[in-house]
């Protein structure tokens, strides 16, 4: 598959290594979508949707840009670890806190500016990994991998 892809030898670690770790946090990531999207459904209902989504797009930006500010100083590895560790961190505590209503909000919000925060600091380690051509040649083949995640997943 390297050869297909128009990869060098060299690029074949850091492909294999990118792809397995897309793989594993996305198929992480879809388990707690699904278990907040289906906790939220159970114990606000649709009908908040609208505004939690509202909300979670303002959160997405601000935490965003405030999660970069603050791993600015840290190499794209230790930056793509922190954000794995705290969304273990904030899964176990917003799993917590889900018979109450407002964890079942914080964990739904927080879900989805954790996902954000990981693509973003994700493609970030790719072209930390990987020389910008074969970044470009391998990306598509590294985010099937992460699709390959979510569907083993379930």
């Amino acid at each position: 598959m390297i050869r297909w892809l128009g990869l060098s030898p060299s690029d074949q670690r850091p492909f294999l290594r990118l792809s397995g770790v897309l793989a594993l946090t996305t198929g992480a990531e879809m388990v707690v979508e699904g278990a907040v999207t289906s906790a939220f459904l159970a114990r606000i209902g649709a009908a908040a949707l609208p505004a939690a989504i509202a909300i979670r797009a303002v959160a997405e930006v601000l935490l965003t840009l405030g999660f970069d500010r603050a791993v600015a100083r840290l190499s794209p590895r230790r930056a793509m670890l922190t954000v794995s560790i705290l969304g273990v961190l904030t899964f176990l505590a917003a799993s917590g806190a889900f018979g109450l209503e407002h964890g079942v909000w914080a964990a739904y919000v927080l879900a989805s500016v954790l996902s954000r925060v990981k693509t973003i600091h994700f493609g970030v380690l790719v072209l930390a990994d990987m020389s910008g051509p074969a970044a470009a040649r391998a990306l598509p083949a590294i985010h099937a991998g992460g699709r390959l995640g979510a569907v083993l997943a379930g």
